[in-house]
């Protein structure tokens, strides 16, 4: 079972993020409460996602694999990077975590 991930509602970008990035960032930001939307993995997409530099590429046009530096096989041999992984996309779920830590779901 892959971990929950969560994107702020009311920022621009779908960046997600676990639960425990929120819960500092609601404590630096002095903010009594954010509200978030769980996210769950796209599949069969023709992008991925790259952990070790950040960025959404093709799967068809990119330099994934051999050709990259930080080419790295998850099996240690040949096949997929260990830094490839699946996008996200959101959900209808709506949370709202408070200051103290506590997740509870919206109505919507």
């Amino acid at each position: 079972m892959s971990r929950k991930l969560y994107t702020q509602k009311d920022v621009e970008e779908d960046d997600f993020n676990s639960l425990d990035h929120y819960k500092e960032k609601i404590q630096t930001e002095d903010r009594e409460f954010i509200i978030l939307e769980l996210g769950k993995i796209e599949y069969g997409t023709e992008y991925f996602y790259c952990a070790e530099f950040g960025e959404v590429g093709l799967k068809e046009d990119s330099e994934c694999g051999i050709s990259c530096k930080k080419y790295s096989p998850r099996n240690g041999k040949s096949g997929r990077c260990k830094y490839n992984h699946n996008c996200y996309t959101t959900t209808s779920e709506v949370y709202r975590l408070t200051r103290d830590g506590k997740l509870t779901k919206e109505n919507t």
